[in-house]
């Protein structure tokens, strides 16, 4: 186990030091000294509602040009809200492209549309959004109105409580559910759950606990209760390690250990590097399952104000005991906010994929998006 552990990790290194010095889609806030979601967000976790420091963040760091109060909602339309109300929410456009010996596709459809409001009373805030989920891009009639996210959090001198519907804390958290650290662990799109969560932040130190309960409002995915937690500590504002710990049960028969760590290095204010490196432990009632290893690594350059261009890796092995790896990816893509509220990301990746059958192949997107 040691040695297909530490096959990840020269893997890792190897690829990153392979590519350009290049950036990540959406920079890392840690290389400017923001090493947690809630200075710009609502959500512990990261993601959804920014706060109005969040906001006034997107503009000055993460925008190439903008005027005054366009990076407010609907650039500025609502000259006041209410300062313990907080409105947000994403449209999305995707065009894919997929090629490898047998097939040549690409596809152009909607691929998202929320809003999201969050608004606070002394310690309490209340969350949620309402969209459309469009589904499959060749069934039309398979659209539904979704909230992916509605919980309430009470703030005390002890930490934070939130209850209700949200995304798995675990690991680093990437937007990119596509990636081998959450699609490959069984957490895509549409795997919120209903949870229960206790988090600490410190000003170093991060802690936080979830009791995850099995419902998803979705019955055609796989369920699963499960306990997860997740430390995290900060040096010289800019270098974080963290580990995390999950235990799930999927039916009686069937339950899984999930051990990783995580790294997110600001190492300049336009060069950094996150990883994750995940062990997964499956057994049944009667024996122990193969043990399997998903890992991920992201090295990423602010080109200007705004632009960023970066490089990733990814592996995965369904038996670290067979030796040799059953998937393998390496690719690069960019992200470029010109003003604020739009966000233009596209990114290309080169397969390996044992397990499919389909050898190699390539994979690329293209997202168009509009932040309200």
């Amino acid at each position: 186990m040691i040695s297909a552990l530490a096959k990840h990790a020269l893997f890792l290194s190897l690829a990153m030091l392979a590519f350009p010095l290049r950036v990540y889609a959406f920079p890392e806030m840690i290389r400017h000294g923001y090493s947690n979601c809630t200075s710009c967000h609502v959500s512990p976790s990261g993601g959804g509602v920014l706060t109005a420091y969040g906001r006034e963040l997107s503009k000055e760091l993460l925008s190439t040009w903008s005027s005054e109060n366009e990076h407010q909602p609907l650039h500025g339309l609502i000259k006041e809200l209410p300062e313990n109300l907080m409105i947000g929410g994403d449209l999305r456009w995707i065009q894919t492209r997929k090629e490898s010996s047998a097939l040549k596709q690409g596809n152009f459809f909607f691929m998202q549309g929320d809003l999201e409001a969050a608004v606070s009373s002394g310690p309490v805030t209340l969350d949620a959004s309402i969209g459309l989920d469009p589904g499959s891009p060749f069934d039309s009639n398979d659209e539904k109105w979704v909230s992916r996210r509605h919980f309430v959090i009470v703030q005390t001198k002890a930490g934070s409580f939130r209850a209700g519907r949200f995304t798995k804390n675990f690991g680093i958290m990437i937007p990119d559910h596509t990636a081998q650290i959450r699609r490959g662990l069984g957490w895509d799109q549409g795997s919120e759950t209903y949870n229960l969560e206790y988090s600490k932040q410190m000003e170093a130190d991060s802690f936080n606990i979830t009791l995850i309960t099995d419902y998803k409002n979705d019955e055609s995915s796989s369920k699963e209760k499960a306990v997860s937690a997740s430390y995290s500590h900060t040096f010289a504002q800019s270098l974080k390690l963290g580990s995390s710990v999950y235990q799930g049960q999927t039916s009686e028969d069937t339950s899984r250990s999930i051990y990783g760590v995580y790294w997110n290095f600001g190492l300049t204010e336009k060069l950094y590097l996150l990883g994750e490196l995940d062990l997964v432990d499956s057994r049944t009632k009667d024996k122990p399952l193969p043990k399997s290893t998903v890992s991920y690594g992201k090295v990423g350059y602010e080109i200007f104000k705004g632009f960023d261009l970066y490089a990733l890796a990814e592996q995965r092995d369904f038996d670290i005991g067979k030796g040799g790896s059953d998937y393998q990816s390496g690719g690069f893509g960019f992200q470029w906010s010109p003003r604020p509220h739009f966000i233009l990301t596209s990114q290309w990746q080169e397969i390996r994929a044992n397990s499919s059958g389909t050898g190699r192949s390539s994979s690329g997107w293209f997202i168009f998006q509009y932040a309200i």
